[in-house]
């Protein structure tokens, strides 16, 4: 199993310094991935949840592609509706590139109605709309001369160059908790990445179902089940009292808690495991 932190890109530890230093503190002891967070802005009643300082995703992506040199950078997530299909290629093309093959992309499509209004995208028929932004980045990331015909994006007649160093374009994991993001992650996807926290929990029974429907899915796409990610984001938080029985996915408690959870989660086929170290980072 592998081994992500999330950066603070927000919330009480959030600043320049603690960016850098904990994605380089990362790469030297070894994990294997450090990732980034998407919001444009932030409604004024969720700056409590978030709060008010939010360093822009692909921006910090560059910051932190510069001070290091082999973690991988993911996103966990993009929202593929706020920004066009055009530019999000470009930026994630031009970042893989730059940092020598380095990108994992995980997307999705939002909650924040919010949000959405103020960026000026609509809000309804949002996951039409990313399932279009991923198949308009797949074409211009592979094709010699990109063409695409949608219900919301078109283009032709243009050069897109550099395209990204993976080949034929970073692994995609797909974020969500339910039945249609596991349909994203076999039609457009290379893994799936599901989010749990104190919020949004699994039980084994409900996560062990999702692999073994992930499974059933890609088997019926004709796609080998065990070339897909399994990956989860959660929350880490040591010696924490908060009552978390039933749910194993949720690294809060004593060393030897979260170690059992953590086994759990490998003993269950998670490939990778991302943590957010929203409450608290010791050496910060």
């Amino acid at each position: 199993m592998k081994y992500g932190v999330v950066l603070p890109q927000f919330g009480k530890f959030a600043s320049q310094d603690a960016i850098r230093r904990m994605a380089q503190g990362a790469e030297a002891l070894g994990w294997d991935s450090v990732w980034f967070t998407d919001h444009i802005v932030v409604p004024n009643d969720l700056t409590g949840r978030l709060s008010e300082t939010f360093y822009e995703l692909f921006a910090t992506m560059g910051y932190v592609a510069g001070c290091t040199s082999r973690v991988k950078l993911g996103t966990t997530v993009v929202v593929l509706p706020y920004r066009h299909p055009l530019l999000t290629a470009k930026q994630v093309a031009t970042l893989d590139n730059l940092s020598g093959g380095r990108i994992i992309l995980g997307v999705a499509f939002g909650w924040n109605r919010d949000e959405y209004e103020m960026l000026g995208v609509p809000f309804a028929k949002r996951g039409q709309r990313a399932d279009e932004c991923l198949a308009a980045m797949k074409e211009c990331w592979t094709a010699e001369h990109p063409r695409f015909e949608g219900e919301f994006y078109r283009f032709s007649d243009f050069a897109f160059s550099p395209k990204p160093l993976q080949r034929p374009h970073p692994p995609i994991w797909i974020g969500g908790n339910d039945h249609r993001s596991l349909q994203r992650a076999v039609d457009f996807g290379d893994g799936s990445h599901p989010i749990s926290g104190p919020r949004l929990r699994f039980s084994i029974p409900v996560f062990q179902s999702r692999i073994d429907e992930l499974k059933r899915l890609a088997e019926a796409k004709g796609r080998d089940p065990g070339e897909l990610a399994i990956s989860l984001h959660t929350t880490l938080a040591f010696d924490m009292a908060m009552e978390m029985e039933g749910d194993p996915f949720t690294l809060i408690g004593s060393t030897d808690e979260i170690t059992r959870n953590v086994e759990t989660c490998r003993g269950l086929g998670v490939s990778h495991l991302i943590l957010s170290c929203w409450y608290g980072i010791p050496s910060l």
